[in-house]
């Protein structure tokens, strides 16, 4: 299927299809509730602080913002390892590369790491999500708005980066192992990212333009065919 057919056809099977692995529970490591309940409560005065980092693999420089104990990328990881891609339709190196499951666990620079499912729900937790949602899939919070770029969004899914993290609207791949060939799919109106893999899933987090949820979605394949954009922790 060609890019340019791809979005029409979101509405029919690939909605279906999403709506059903979504809205799957996580099955990723036991939570001390009581630990993240107190850490949500803190995150309520969030100290933020912004940088930059060099990776010495390429060059690239990229913008970091710490977000409570965290220092994440604010960009999109670009690093030009095997089994990543650029959406050929935009390449911008601000929107970064996409990567498959497996590539993604390796992805980082020395001193880096893909967040792990935890990570993900401090830093959702940091901008809006209630500590009820930590243990659910699928649809979570209307905190959305709250991480995407205040531009290029369709739709007026504009955000307002309330942190500086900076979400912009790469978009995604998937494959047919993914019950239909989309392709690069997305691009102007979602993102999508990888976490790293626990006990054999890795929790990945969706976002579309005019929706203010995050989608929290399970894949236990390396060879399952979708490529998703990366952010990287500091260690």
């Amino acid at each position: 299927m060609k890019a340019k057919t791809i979005r029409s056809t979101w509405g029919a099977g690939a909605v279906l299809f999403l709506l059903f692995f979504i809205s799957c529970k996580s099955n990723s490591q036991s939570i001390d509730n009581k630990s993240l309940e107190s850490e949500s409560k803190a995150k309520a005065q969030v100290l933020q602080s912004t940088d930059i980092f060099t990776d010495d693999r390429d060059g690239e420089t990229y913008k970091t913002v710490k977000i409570g104990p965290l220092t994440w990328m604010a960009e999109n990881l670009r690093y030009n390892s095997k089994g990543s891609m650029v959406n050929p339709a935009f390449p911008n190196k601000s929107y970064g590369r996409l990567y498959f499951i497996g590539s993604a666990q390796s992805a980082c620079p020395d001193g880096w790491h893909l967040p792990s499912d935890r990570e993900w729900d401090e830093v959702e937790m940091a901008h809006g999500m209630p500590f009820t949602f930590i243990k659910q899939g699928g649809w979570r919070g209307e905190h959305a708005i709250n991480m995407r770029s205040t531009s290029e969004w369709g739709e007026d899914g504009n955000g307002t980066n309330q942190l500086g993290f900076n979400v912009l609207p790469a978009g995604y791949y998937f494959g047919p192992a993914q019950g239909e060939l989309l392709g690069l799919d997305g691009l102007g109106f979602s993102a999508a990212f990888w976490s790293s893999v626990e006990d054999g899933v890795g929790q990945a987090r969706f976002m579309f333009s005019t929706r203010l949820f995050v989608n929290k979605w399970p894949d236990t394949n390396d060879d399952s065919g979708a490529a998703l954009s990366c952010r990287c922790v500091k260690d």
